[in-house]
């Protein structure tokens, strides 16, 4: 909470929560402060806590040729009987207009909250295999397509990320 008669250090662009909780988090916000600096926040009901400090920046990292999606973190973890939560979020280039997610080899994508050059997502997943200690659930996959609804970055192709199952 901020002290009184001084303006927070961050404000949020862009958050996602989930229908349901695990014992550590429902959700994610992604904050930017002053400077263009982004941060993001794991979020359990209404209050926010990093688990970096300090926190992790998505906006610090350099852009090579072709790339439209920066990573924060994906996180997967138990969350009810059989179901995991699943939350992420990074930064994107100015060339994206909309950003999806896919989870393991599952081709439907889902939409991800987009504003002012972050996104985030948080779904509840029932996977085939049971979240435990060494599996919490499928890959999730961030798609990124233009203003014309052209596909222009698919992390499943990304050589960044070839080792994933």
């Amino acid at each position: 909470m901020p002290r009184r008669g001084r303006p927070p250090r961050y404000r949020a662009v862009v958050a996602a929560r989930a229908p349901l909780a695990s014992p550590a988090r429902n959700g994610l916000v992604v904050a930017v402060d002053s400077s263009g600096t982004y941060v993001q926040y794991h979020s359990k009901g209404d209050k926010g806590s990093s688990q970096n400090f300090p926190p992790t920046f998505i906006n610090d990292r350099l852009w090579g040729t072709g790339r439209f999606v920066g990573y924060f973190d994906s996180l997967g973890e138990a969350a009810g009987k059989g179901q995991c939560l699943m939350t992420g979020a990074g930064h994107y280039t100015a060339d994206v207009a909309r950003a999806t997610v896919s989870y393991g080899d599952q081709k439907k994508e889902y939409p991800a909250v987009v504003a002012d050059g972050a996104f985030a997502y948080a779904a509840v997943l029932t996977p085939d295999a049971p979240p435990g200690p060494s599996y919490v659930g499928p890959s999730p996959y961030v798609h990124a397509y233009d203003a014309a609804g052209k596909k222009i970055y698919s992390q499943r192709t990304d050589p960044q990320f070839a080792d994933r199952p």
